[in-house]
Protein backbone atom coordinates (compact mmCIF):
# COMPACT_ATOMS: atom_id res chain seq x y z
CA UNK A 1 0.00 0.00 0.00
CA UNK A 2 1.32 3.48 -0.93
CA UNK A 3 0.39 6.77 0.80
CA UNK A 4 1.73 10.07 -0.55
CA UNK A 5 4.40 8.24 -2.47
CA UNK A 6 5.62 6.24 0.57
CA UNK A 7 5.01 2.68 1.49
CA UNK A 8 3.13 2.34 4.78
CA UNK A 9 6.08 0.78 6.62
CA UNK A 10 8.47 3.47 5.38
CA UNK A 11 5.97 6.20 6.25
CA UNK A 12 5.54 4.83 9.80
CA UNK A 13 9.31 4.64 10.31
CA UNK A 14 9.80 8.18 8.99
CA UNK A 15 7.00 9.49 11.21
CA UNK A 16 8.46 7.88 14.34
CA UNK A 17 11.99 9.06 13.48
CA UNK A 18 10.90 12.68 12.90
CA UNK A 19 8.73 12.64 16.03
CA UNK A 20 11.74 11.64 18.10
CA UNK A 21 14.07 14.10 16.32
CA UNK A 22 11.67 17.01 16.92
CA UNK A 23 11.17 15.99 20.58
CA UNK A 24 7.38 16.06 20.18
CA UNK A 25 6.83 13.95 23.30
CA UNK A 26 8.94 16.25 25.47
CA UNK A 27 7.18 19.34 24.17
CA UNK A 28 3.80 17.71 24.79
CA UNK A 29 4.80 16.99 28.40
CA UNK A 30 5.91 20.61 28.87
CA UNK A 31 2.67 21.96 27.43
CA UNK A 32 0.57 19.64 29.62
CA UNK A 33 2.49 20.68 32.73
CA UNK A 34 2.13 24.38 31.94
CA UNK A 35 -1.58 23.92 31.15
CA UNK A 36 -2.31 22.32 34.50
CA UNK A 37 -0.07 24.87 36.23
CA UNK A 38 -2.20 27.67 34.76
CA UNK A 39 -5.57 26.22 35.81
CA UNK A 40 -5.48 27.48 39.40
CA UNK A 41 -4.66 31.12 38.46
CA UNK A 42 -7.43 30.94 35.87
CA UNK A 43 -9.88 29.84 38.57
CA UNK A 44 -8.52 32.57 40.83
CA UNK A 45 -9.46 35.05 38.10
CA UNK A 46 -12.79 33.55 37.01
CA UNK A 47 -14.36 32.85 40.41
CA UNK A 48 -14.42 36.46 41.65
CA UNK A 49 -15.18 37.76 38.16
CA UNK A 50 -18.24 35.54 37.82
CA UNK A 51 -19.39 36.53 41.29
CA UNK A 52 -19.47 40.19 40.19
CA UNK A 53 -21.88 39.57 37.31
CA UNK A 54 -24.45 37.35 39.01
CA UNK A 55 -25.68 35.67 42.15
CA UNK A 56 -22.55 34.54 43.97
CA UNK A 57 -24.15 31.61 45.77
CA UNK A 58 -25.81 30.21 42.64
CA UNK A 59 -22.70 30.53 40.48
CA UNK A 60 -20.46 28.88 43.09
CA UNK A 61 -22.97 26.07 43.64
CA UNK A 62 -23.27 25.40 39.89
CA UNK A 63 -19.50 25.56 39.36
CA UNK A 64 -18.74 23.23 42.25
CA UNK A 65 -21.51 20.87 41.16
CA UNK A 66 -19.80 20.43 37.81
CA UNK A 67 -16.38 19.92 39.39
CA UNK A 68 -17.76 17.32 41.81
CA UNK A 69 -18.72 15.07 38.89
CA UNK A 70 -15.17 14.33 37.80
CA UNK A 71 -12.81 15.29 40.64
CA UNK A 72 -11.62 12.96 43.40
CA UNK A 73 -13.35 13.76 46.73
CA UNK A 74 -10.21 14.99 48.54
CA UNK A 75 -9.23 17.31 45.68
CA UNK A 76 -12.80 18.55 45.38
CA UNK A 77 -12.96 19.40 49.09
CA UNK A 78 -9.72 21.37 48.85
CA UNK A 79 -10.80 23.19 45.68
CA UNK A 80 -14.27 24.00 46.99
CA UNK A 81 -12.82 25.53 50.16
CA UNK A 82 -10.45 27.71 48.12
CA UNK A 83 -13.17 28.82 45.69
CA UNK A 84 -15.56 29.68 48.52
CA UNK A 85 -12.83 31.64 50.31
CA UNK A 86 -11.93 33.55 47.15
CA UNK A 87 -15.45 34.36 45.96
CA UNK A 88 -16.82 35.42 49.32
CA UNK A 89 -13.72 37.39 50.38
CA UNK A 90 -14.01 41.11 51.05
CA UNK A 91 -11.20 41.89 48.60
CA UNK A 92 -12.55 39.78 45.70
CA UNK A 93 -12.07 42.58 43.10
CA UNK A 94 -8.38 42.78 44.01
CA UNK A 95 -8.08 39.04 43.52
CA UNK A 96 -9.43 39.44 39.99
CA UNK A 97 -6.42 41.58 39.07
CA UNK A 98 -3.95 39.22 40.71
CA UNK A 99 -5.64 36.19 39.11
CA UNK A 100 -5.58 37.81 35.67
CA UNK A 101 -1.87 38.58 35.92
CA UNK A 102 -1.02 35.08 37.18
CA UNK A 103 -3.22 33.41 34.54
CA UNK A 104 -1.62 35.45 31.75
CA UNK A 105 1.90 34.70 32.99
CA UNK A 106 1.37 30.97 33.50
CA UNK A 107 -0.62 30.67 30.27
CA UNK A 108 2.16 32.35 28.31
CA UNK A 109 4.51 29.56 29.40
CA UNK A 110 2.52 27.21 27.16
CA UNK A 111 3.49 29.27 24.12
CA UNK A 112 7.08 29.51 25.33
CA UNK A 113 7.21 25.71 25.33
CA UNK A 114 6.03 25.69 21.72
CA UNK A 115 8.74 28.15 20.68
Amino acid sequence: MVILGYRVAELAKKTVRETLEDNVLGIAAQVAYNFFFSLFPLLLFLAPFLSLIGNKQQIVTDLLGRFSQFMPPAAFTMLSNVIRDVVFAQNAPGLISMGAVLAAWSGSNIFTAFM
